[in-house]
């Protein structure tokens, strides 16, 4: 849904109204599992930008209170669903990013500068 793009309440609230009923209703919690799974895909999509965030500005991103996104996030990690740490005392979410999306990036620039030597000594060449 969205290529991992943060999903507005608007957009939220449109893809919702076409739901069938049992997708709306709340559970127990008064989450409904559409709001539960817009909410996770939130946090999937947070933690592809930022390197860590308050409980605050993560809770103002996903509409919520800022409990109930340290909640989500704390489950999330704990379900291996993103990689995170949840850091109680200073209230923050850190996600840990993946360095092969850095070895993949710093591979090509060194093709690339292989490939600059390479016609450079060629056109030097006599």
């Amino acid at each position: 849904m969205y290529h991992g793009q943060l999903i507005r309440p608007d957009e939220r609230d449109a893809f919702v109204q076409q739901l069938e009923d049992h997708h709306r209703s709340p559970d127990s919690e008064g989450r409904s599992p559409a709001d539960r799974s817009l909410m996770e895909h939130n946090i999937v999509a947070v933690s592809r930008v930022y390197e860590d965030i308050s409980f605050d500005q993560l809770a103002t991103i996903l509409g919520t209170s800022p409990e109930e996104a340290e909640d989500a996030a704390a489950r999330m990690s704990q379900s291996g669903q993103v990689a995170a740490t949840v850091d109680q005392v200073d209230a923050i979410v850190r996600f840990a990013h993946s360095s092969a999306e850095g070895d993949v990036f710093d591979e090509q620039i060194a093709r690339a500068l292989r490939a600059v030597a390479r016609v450079r000594s060629e056109l030097a060449a006599p």
